[in-house]
């Protein structure tokens, strides 16, 4: 017992209805996290998880408002993506088409469409043109993400915003292993 306390380690008490139980084992701050912890736990899991997976990750966000924009800025730098760019207009929708090639996936704020019909179009014919491309669909007004192929005509999976790091990080290998399947 006394070599755990020279390494900094709690040694283990003796006494207690179950103490014979816990005899040896070492307890890991992370399993008796509160409740209130558990989202920050998540996320730095899911940031370890999926941070080798982004190493050469290069992203264009599209029509997102300042504060949309630097969460999923903010979330992309915890996942370890070395490169995002942005585009803040939806008539530049039409121009990403000549940048494509330098970039891995494309997150599309659909919210900043003038109507749905109109973003669906304008997918359609973007996916068309560039059918490469890994692209996500982001918008405040969905139920939840969706990683299914239903919506494989204008995209590989849809982001709900706000997004956590985990979602952004999950949603993203979603949409990359949906595309490979086309």
């Amino acid at each position: 017992m006394r070599h755990m306390r020279e390494r900094g380690q709690p040694a283990w008490q003796p006494g207690g209805k179950d103490a014979g139980l816990t005899r040896g084992i070492r307890r890991q701050p992370a399993l008796l996290a509160s409740a209130n912890n558990e989202a920050v736990l998540w996320s730095q899991y899911a940031e370890r998880r999926h941070g080798d997976y982004f190493w050469d990750a290069r992203v264009l966000l599209i029509g997102f408002a300042q504060g949309d924009l630097q969460d999923l800025r903010q979330s992309l730098r915890a996942l370890g993506v070395p490169t995002v760019a942005s585009a803040p207009g939806m008539n530049q929708l039409s121009d990403v088409t000549r940048l494509t090639p330098s970039f891995t996936y494309m997150l599309v704020n659909f919210d900043a469409f003038d109507d749905p019909a109109t973003g669906v179009d304008a997918l359609i014919t973007f996916r068309a043109q560039q059918s490469d491309a890994v692209i996500v669909v982001c918008s405040a007004h969905v139920g939840g993400d969706d990683t299914g192929h239903e919506r494989r005509a204008i995209c590989d999976a849809t982001l709900r915003l706000p997004a956590s790091n985990p979602r952004v990080a999950n949603v993203l290998v979603a949409a990359s292993r949906n595309h490979a399947m086309c």
